[in-house]
């Protein structure tokens, strides 16, 4: 299956294309597109936006919304320094996450609770 054309997304159809793109890092492009044109993580939890930037090297959403996912996702604060230091545990976390999730992401449905 070919790669969906990230630059025709919108906020509605964003998440469920991010969450099934979790292996494929997106370019700098992708992600600048999706961060100021679909603001796709509204459309989401905050464990799901959490999920897709442990599984990305850059950022398509606003630090501080990746932030508070991480927080949520692993339930409890955690320190900036944090994220780069213990990413092998909330890793972990998030593969737990995307099990327990796995029929609601297939589905393409929203990821809220």
């Amino acid at each position: 299956m070919a790669k969906p054309n990230i630059f025709e997304l919108t906020t509605e159809t964003a998440p469920a294309v991010i969450l099934s793109l979790l292996k494929d890092n997106l370019t700098k492009e992708e992600c600048v597109h999706l961060a100021e044109h679909t603001m796709w993580w509204t459309a989401c939890s905050e464990e799901a936006v959490a999920v897709v930037h442990l599984r990305q090297s850059r950022l398509c959403a606003p630090f501080s919304v990746f932030h508070a996912g991480i927080e949520k996702l692993v339930g409890r604060p955690v320190w900036t320094h944090e994220i780069a230091l213990c990413s092998s545990e909330f890793e972990a976390i998030a593969d737990k996450w995307l099990i327990d999730n796995a029929e609601t992401i297939s589905r393409g449905v929203k990821t809220h609770e």
